[in-house]
């Protein structure tokens, strides 16, 4: 499903609380082949190295139920549960990102 153009600035404007923006890299040889101008977005430069936690935030972001049974003792649970281990949890709401 393609998002509206409205979907597409509510994620913008949802995602720019949290994420400061990534850098545009021009494409030149793509540019060459395709005869347009062609922008790679190096999602790399973000904390994680990778674009899910965008694509994450966004998708949580309407399920209300999610973010308030994360940001509560569930939350706090979860914290406690990975101090063991390398899996980072995420309390949307309050955009706490805890790493073990």
């Amino acid at each position: 499903m393609i998002p509206s153009a409205k979907e597409v600035e509510h994620a913008r404007e949802l995602l720019s609380q949290y994420f400061r923006p990534t850098r545009l890299a021009s494409a030149e040889s793509l540019a060459q082949r395709s005869g347009a101008r062609v922008y790679l977005k190096i999602e790399s430069d973000l904390p994680t190295g990778s674009f899910k936690p965008r694509g994450a935030l966004n998708a949580f972001a309407d399920l209300e139920s999610v973010i308030r049974a994360t940001c509560g003792w569930l939350q706090r649970l979860a914290r406690r549960s990975i101090l063991n281990s390398k899996t980072p949890v995420c309390c949307l709401k309050l955009a706490l990102i805890f790493r073990a």
